[in-house]
């Protein structure tokens, strides 16, 4: 299996967006038509101890299915960032999409130490090229391919269909960039959930910075210690990026703390919202609006990950 970051092909206009880790699964369907978005399904169940095994998830996940009416079985799910590795390399220029296959094929050992055989990759396109026409620039991703066959093994046995392989902060920025669309400035979305933080820095076209790291869940309970993790990450963010940011987005499981956003907001000086993926967005009658809007701090990821319908030709 080649592809992480999948560009498929075939046209569909339905697309579920799942986000799950031993603490919860969350799910968004997504349809399109005529250019439309309409959220079609949305639901986060929290797991216990015991769904951490793989048969247990299972379990888990087959439940929560059989309790909702979907109108596809096709599946889009995210990496952490740790287990991702990503290198800008330089192409020559002209190659056709087989030939840049080849060349990345050829050479994949030599970027990351280890062969096809142990790792599935893909690339997207950073520059056509430089100034003397000779190269093209692509971002090269590669994962184990035990991550891969872990979710799809897992959607198999779910009765689903395991079909993009993306990345936690690309989702978010996806999900973000998707409700505002000419950012100014610089965006911090902080990504807070039981047991780890993922910060992502955009400006108004890159992602210009992403840091994540795991605690001790007892460690990561209150405002306080919360505030005190994350006072370590700005500051190393701040040393990093150019400018101050212009706007703070909490989002995940912990966002909702009561207290977090004046915290945070008084701690560093900076606009901190709370993310809501579905702000403006439409719904099937099937869903209760009271529960979506409750959860929808949380379903960033899924959201994002359910946007990538798009390239199917929804959009």
């Amino acid at each position: 299996m080649k592809n992480i970051l999948l560009n498929l092909r075939r046209k569909k206009s339905h697309l579920l967006g799942f986000d799950i880790s031993p603490n919860y699964i969350r799910l968004i369907e997504l349809s399109y038509s005529n250019s439309e978005c309409q959220i079609e399904a949305c639901k986060q169940v929290i797991l216990d101890e015991s769904a951490k095994s793989e048969e247990m998830a299972v379990f888990a996940l087959s439940g929560m299915l059989k309790q909702m009416v979907l109108g596809t079985r096709t599946v889009a799910v995210s990496l952490p960032n740790s287990h991702v590795v990503s290198k800008e390399i330089d192409l020559p220029v002209g190659l056709s999409p087989k030939e840049v296959d080849e060349f990345l094929l050829f050479n994949l050992e030599g970027y990351f130490g280890c062969s096809a055989a142990q790792v599935g990759f893909d690339y997207q396109a950073v520059k056509d090229g430089d100034v003397d026409g000779v190269t093209s620039k692509v971002r090269l991703v590669a994962v184990k391919n035990e991550y891969i066959e872990k979710w799809s093994n897992l959607f198999c046995k779910s009765g689903l269909m395991l079909e993009i392989i993306d990345i936690d902060s690309y989702a978010l920025e996806r999900a973000i960039r998707y409700h505002m669309k000419n950012i100014e400035g610089l965006i911090v979305i902080i990504n807070i959930e039981f047991d780890h933080v993922l910060i992502v820095v955009l400006d108004e076209v890159n992602m210009v910075y992403c840091h994540e790291d795991f605690f001790a869940e007892d460690n990561f309970r209150t405002v306080e210690q919360i505030l005190e993790q994350l006072n370590l990450k700005m500051l190393l963010m701040l040393s990093t990026i150019t400018k101050i940011p212009d706007q703070l987005v909490l989002a995940g499981g912990k966002a909702m703390l009561p207290g977090l956003v004046s915290a945070i907001k008084n701690k560093f000086n900076i606009e901190t919202t709370i993310a809501d993926p579905f702000n403006g967005m439409s719904f099937s009658q099937n869903i209760d609006l009271e529960e979506a809007y409750k959860i929808s701090p949380v379903m960033l990821i899924s959201f994002g990950l359910a946007l990538r319908a798009k390239e199917y030709g929804g959009f």
